[in-house]
């Protein structure tokens, strides 16, 4: 929030965009995974830069937690797709805050405690989809790393991480 509030005061002259996705894991009717909110994010980005203007912007991505494999997943796709290649032209960096890029300790111990509950409840709960993305071993997490190696290689990123411990756990987020 602080950040969607304070960069147009710092950077006056940009155009800001926010996406945001069904990224709740408890409660949640939504069955869409990464690859879905990639797509999402590319189409909005494409719809609302019809413009000659709009077009030639230039493009930062600021993405937090899961919204960094996102953003990942979408310069992914958009390497592979003819449609997003004048939108992939003009973007410039990443930053990432406190994205998972190799998985969360968190999610590795939420997992089993989400299918549990769902188990028990007789019912899908908790999105134990969702945290099964972020865990250490998650195979989508190491397909999007791998994908976008090369990808992103002339790209200015920059990634912020955790570094205090969370209470009351005793250790880092990541």
């Amino acid at each position: 929030m602080w950040l969607r509030d304070s960069l147009p005061k710092l950077i006056p002259q940009a155009r800001f965009m926010t996406f945001g996705y069904d990224s709740v894991v408890f409660m949640s009717h939504s069955t869409s995974g990464v690859a879905d909110f990639a797509i999402d994010l590319l189409e909005r980005i494409r719809l609302n830069r019809q413009s000659a203007a709009e077009a030639n912007r230039d493009i930062v991505f600021v993405c937090h937690s899961l919204g960094g494999i996102v953003c990942k997943k979408a310069l992914v796709i958009a390497h592979e797709r003819p449609e997003y290649a004048p939108m992939l032209d003009r973007v410039r960096g990443v930053i990432f805050m406190g994205t998972p890029h190799r998985g969360s300790r968190l999610a590795s111990l939420a997992k089993p405690l989400a299918n549990i509950i769902n188990a028990s409840l007789l019912s899908k709960r908790i999105r134990s989809d969702l945290l099964g993305n972020l865990q250490n071993s998650s195979s989508i997490l190491a397909d999007v790393s791998t994908s976008c190696v090369h990808r992103l290689a002339s790209l200015r990123i920059v990634s912020f991480y955790e570094q205090n411990f969370l209470e009351p756990l005793g250790r880092l987020v990541s």
